[in-house]
């Protein structure tokens, strides 16, 4: 799929999406689902490497470059802003192929890893989390910051009651990376036509060898927001859709601030975005244990 001249902007809102199943079919399946395009073959009859993603919603539109790696050993020194593994959760020694290319990764670049957005899609039949293999892999995830998302296959000709979860499969997938603040966007409703964010970031001004300790367990904070500093004006009394739009500015400010103050503003704009869709301060606790 060409991309047209005016988009040449959102070439650094780059996807990549990495095959760790066996078979190639999977991969396949998932890019037609999420991007509704079917992926088309080259002269020796593989898939192209690369497919645009247009998103369309409410707030923006950007366009996505989906970078296929479809063997875990290809190398590529092309830096990308998200990530999303795939593997079958019933293959026994998914997570072990899973761990050796999650190091590589690291290693290749340490700097900006891992990236903002990291999803493990597991394919499974089994709609259980309490597989003991689901449950490891889950616990890998868990401590190294990546998201598990469950997509189960399902026979469309007998679907009924037994429907992916919104939290799961494609419609989670699709959630996951259009909340992610993407570096080329174009925000509706604003007066900006496009709204550039730069995707390189300063060395924090504390040890760099040292990680950040997490956010406290309670706080769900999407990724363009845990790296908001108080550089703008406090959050506070906006709709949803004007909170959306100073999203960019915010953000190119971010990483500004020591960790302790940069997690107090994130909560902030956590409890507007809460009151802003109708939510009361009591049902939200974003306070450490």
């Amino acid at each position: 799929m060409a991309a047209q001249p005016e988009e040449r902007e959102s070439s650094q809102n780059i996807l990549r999406l990495i095959n760790c199943c066996k078979e190639t079919e999977n991969c396949l399946k998932l890019i037609k689902e999420l991007t509704g395009e079917a992926l088309t073959l080259n002269s020796k009859g593989l898939p192209t490497k690369t497919v645009e993603w247009h998103i369309d919603n409410k707030y923006y539109s950007a366009t996505i470059n989906i970078h296929l790696t479809l063997e875990p050993s290809e190398e590529t020194d092309t830096p990308f802003e998200a990530v999303v593994i795939l593997c079958e959760l019933e293959e026994l020694d998914h997570l072990e192929r899973v761990k050796d290319l999650w190091s590589n990764l690291d290693q290749k670049d340490s700097n900006s890893f891992p990236p903002e957005v990291s999803l493990l899609v597991g394919v499974t039949n089994d709609s259980s989390d309490e597989n003991e293999t689901i449950k490891k892999t889950l616990h890998w995830c868990t401590d190294n910051g990546i998201e598990l998302v469950k997509w189960r296959h399902i026979d469309k000709a007998v679907e009924s009651d037994d429907e992916e979860d919104d939290n799961e499969g494609i419609s989670r997938i699709s959630e996951a990376l259009q909340a992610h603040m993407w570096p080329q966007i174009t925000l509706k409703g604003s007066s900006n036509k496009a709204a550039a964010v730069s995707d390189h970031k300063e060395a924090p001004t504390t040890n760099s060898n040292e990680p950040e300790p997490p956010l406290p367990e309670g706080v769900v904070i999407p990724d363009f927001l845990s790296s908001m500093n108080a550089a703008e004006p406090d959050p506070g009394g906006e709709s949803f859709e004007e909170l959306f739009e100073r999203f960019a500015s915010m953000r190119a400010h971010a990483e500004s601030l020591p960790y302790e103050e940069r997690k107090a503003y994130a909560e902030k704009v956590v409890m507007s975005f809460w009151k802003s869709i109708g939510g009361d301060e009591e049902e939200i606790d974003l306070k450490d244990d």
